[in-house]
């Protein structure tokens, strides 16, 4: 990136809308505010066969060279995956109409939802991290923590939990303070990356991690940024089967379980073991059996990956994607254990 455009790439926000007329006045009211702060800034809405008023709400808001809006087919079926592919799409059309003759790698797409209300300094954040990464990962707060006790304290397990992780496993590039969380109310994305890995899937929900996972094995660079900040809605009726709103009544309403938090931390050990693999300046390895067995791969296959992933943390997440052999138990026995443990057992674990 040239000096001087690190806040000035242009960017558009793309917004899936399903059936939202109630919260779109304070979005679009936070949106005009954001454009006015945010200079080459597009605005992508696509009503998902919406049923409410929602299209006639953003009409006075829209404007041929900020905000636009599209409406698709209501799909039979709830499928997240193919709104956000739809506002994903719109939003890059835009930008390619809007800014020609730039180079797609100047270009940024940000994710987010229709009952979802970004920070003043959203975008400003997002082009900062964007400088230096290929995908960013911001921030999700609830709106209403006291209507889901619950879920706010198994965020704030996950968010030690995540701590440990980074002092075991550093990536310099995702820095601490970290968080854990990938969502599309706040995503941010390279359009040259977006390219490149083929865009979000059009699947029912999971679109957004599924997203993150296929840029981290295609060796692109992922930040878990705290700096880039929303709040959303802690609603418990959602069109999404899987979605958040599915998340929050099942931690409301059932006992919380969590992977065995020595055994998350045994799996961030080995993880650690393989970045160092990695990133072994002479490429000579000590393949042992207890290597081979953890992650059951054959130390050729292993040593395949090696010399196939394009980045150290491609190679881990390769290698170790879906290996956790974990105990599951209760929330607070893992909250028990993790506040038993001292660094030098944590180190040992």
């Amino acid at each position: 990136m040239r000096e001087g455009e690190t806040y000035d790439c242009p960017a558009a926000i793309c917004i899936p809308i399903r059936d939202e007329e109630r919260r779109l006045p304070a979005l679009m009211a936070r949106l005009a505010t954001i454009q006015k702060l945010t200079p080459n800034l597009l605005i992508a809405l696509t009503f998902d066969g919406c049923r409410d008023a929602g299209w006639e709400v953003v009409q006075p808001f829209l404007a041929p060279s900020k905000i636009h809006a599209q409406q698709i087919v209501r799909s039979e079926v709830p499928n997240a995956g193919r709104a956000r592919v739809a506002a994903m799409s719109f939003g890059r059309d835009l930008l390619h109409q809007h800014f020609a003759g730039k180079s797609p790698g100047e270009f940024y797409l940000l994710s987010t939802d229709a009952d979802t209300i970004p920070n003043q300094d959203w975008v400003r954040s997002a082009r900062s991290n964007l400088a230096t990464v290929d995908v960013v990962a911001g921030l999700t707060r609830l709106d209403n923590t006291r209507s889901c006790p619950h879920r706010q304290r198994l965020e704030a397990y996950l968010e030690r939990l995540h701590t440990i992780r980074r002092q075991t496993d550093s990536i310099d590039y995702d820095p601490a303070p970290s968080h854990p969380y990938v969502g599309g109310a706040n995503l941010g994305v390279r359009l040259s990356t977006y390219t490149a890995i083929g865009g979000v899937r059009p699947i029912a929900c999971g679109e957004d991690s599924d997203f993150v996972r296929r840029a981290r094995r295609s060796g692109y660079r992922v930040r878990h940024a705290r700096d880039m900040q929303v709040v959303t809605s802690s609603r418990l009726v959602g069109r999404a089967s899987e979605g958040l709103a599915s998340a929050l009544v099942e931690a409301e309403t059932r006992p919380l379980e969590v992977e065995h938090p020595l055994d998350a931390i045994h799996h961030y050990c080995g993880q650690a073991v393989l970045r160092r693999m990695y990133d072994q300046p002479s490429r000579e390895y000590d393949l042992s059996a207890e290597i081979s067995a953890r992650w059951s791969l054959s130390p050729a296959a292993i040593l395949q990956e090696l010399e196939e992933a394009p980045s150290a943390d491609a190679f881990v997440t390769r290698v170790s994607e879906g290996k956790a052999r974990s105990r599951i138990v209760r929330l607070e026995t893992a909250e028990a254990i993790l506040d038993s443990c001292d660094s030098s057992f944590v180190e040992a674990a």
